[in-house]
């Protein structure tokens, strides 16, 4: 009778050296932690904004310590105006601007992927939009005229650059290979178990 190969079955692999050659499969199962922490940080838009509010009103953020009624101290993150500055525009003024600046700069948009044409365009559009809206509501913002200057060339570099990221897609080429350094920094150890377990058996 003609002996026949038996074919491995689950229960016969080894558990040491099914994926020995399979590192990404291994990659794949490890939790998304890392990945989605990276790609929370890059996506986050609210501090820009913030910094934006925090320039127009001419305030910083600090920390302070408090005791509470558990004799406990916390740190609280409080907005305090910068000494010796005046705000460049009134509340009515940073509100409205900060809302106007969202729709830029904001988690959507920084995932897009455009021409450095269509960039251009935007920049054009958001310039002459500004200049309009600077002056027609400069009054009712509060704005100094000596302030004019300064307050449209910060914000435009400042929106400039974010939306610089979305051109020829390089925002989302960033996210892939931060996405496979992540992986391959988590296949080493996995790899180097692997290979010590060849030598337990």
């Amino acid at each position: 009778m003609p002996l026949t190969k038996k074919k491995p079955s689950f229960e016969d692999t080894d558990p040491n050296q099914s994926f020995s050659n399979e590192k990404s499969t291994l990659v794949s199962r490890e939790p998304p932690s890392n990945d989605a922490d990276m790609f929370r940080q890059r996506t986050d838009t609210e501090k820009l904004v913030t910094q934006i509010r925090l320039f127009l009103k001419k305030a910083e953020i600090k920390t302070i310590w408090k005791k509470g009624e558990d004799n406990k101290f916390r740190h609280f993150q409080i907005e305090q105006p910068i000494p010796g500055t005046k705000p460049l525009v009134n509340e009515t003024g940073v509100v409205e601007i900060t809302l106007a600046i969202k729709n830029l700069i904001n988690n959507h948009t920084v995932q897009g992927n455009t021409t450095r044409e269509i960039y251009n365009n935007v920049m054009l559009v958001y310039t002459n939009t500004e200049a309009v809206n600077f002056i027609v509501k400069r009054e009712d913002w509060g704005m100094k005229v000596n302030d004019y200057s300064l307050i449209t060339n910060t914000l435009f570099t400042m929106i400039g650059l974010f939306l610089s990221r979305t051109i020829d897609n390089y925002e989302r080429i960033g996210y892939n290979e931060g996405f496979r350094e992540e992986r391959r920094e988590t296949s080493v150890p996995e790899t180097r178990k692997r290979m010590f377990g060849l030598f337990n058996r």
